[in-house]
């Protein structure tokens, strides 16, 4: 019988055990400290099927993602719209954006990756930050700060000095899906956890909010550099 592989096993005192396939395919592994590595086998056998489906979608969904190369031409996201890169020279800019596409200075094409996050980065402070406040203020929550993080795995995060991160990633999602994040993270502020109760509280805020997570469960691996 084939041996799952573990890429990464984590002992906690935690009660039960937990199977993560991460985006690019390792499976992640938390088992409580008393837990013998027989009982893992066991554990891991009943879950084979599911664990090599799951690497298997993440297999073809990698295979969706073609490298960028940024060059001329080539799509790139911002609000749900795909637009065109153009490659320049003589500009006094790295890259910027006109309504209708992208434009990078041919001497920083070899940068390009970090040109694209400085300025996403740059749309999110302009764009998201105020989105989030807005957010806040209607349904009355208590934020102290937002802040615009590198995060790749998470589209956004809070803790308990009520401080939200979101990632520069949102602002090539569609309206839809930011909102969803935004407001998530709010309603993290009222419980610090996916418990029933956090559930019915983004039901009274946001009605519409399955439509978003749906749609990052199916697509957001897509809306990345």
């Amino acid at each position: 019988m084939e041996k799952i592989y573990i890429d990464q096993l984590i002992k906690s005192n935690r009660k039960t055990v937990s199977l993560r396939i991460t985006k690019e395919g390792k499976l992640i592994v938390r088992i409580p400290k008393k837990l013998s590595l027989k009982e893992l086998d066991k554990i891991l056998i009943k879950k084979k099927n599911w664990i090599l489906k799951a690497k298997e979608k993440v297999k073809n969904r990698m295979k969706e993602i073609p490298k960028k190369q940024y060059i001329d031409g080539e799509q790139f996201f911002y609000f749900g719209e795909k637009y065109p890169l153009k490659i320049v020279e003589n500009t006094d800019f790295i890259l910027s954006f006109d309504d209708s596409s992208f434009v990078l200075n041919i001497d920083y094409q070899k940068q390009g990756k970090e040109a694209f996050i400085a300025l996403y980065k740059k749309l999110s402070k302009v764009h998201l930050i105020p989105q989030a406040l807005s957010y806040a203020e209607k349904f009355s929550i208590e934020l102290n700060k937002i802040k615009i993080s590198n995060a790749s795995k998470r589209w956004g995060s809070c803790n308990t000095n009520r401080n939200i991160n979101l990632s520069w990633r949102l602002i090539m999602l569609p309206q839809f899906a930011i909102d969803y994040v935004i407001v998530h993270e709010l309603v993290h502020l009222y419980e610090m956890n996916h418990s029933s109760a956090f559930w019915n509280k983004m039901s009274e805020v946001h009605p519409e909010f399955e439509k978003g997570h749906k749609f990052l469960k199916d697509n957001g691996h897509l809306y990345n550099l």
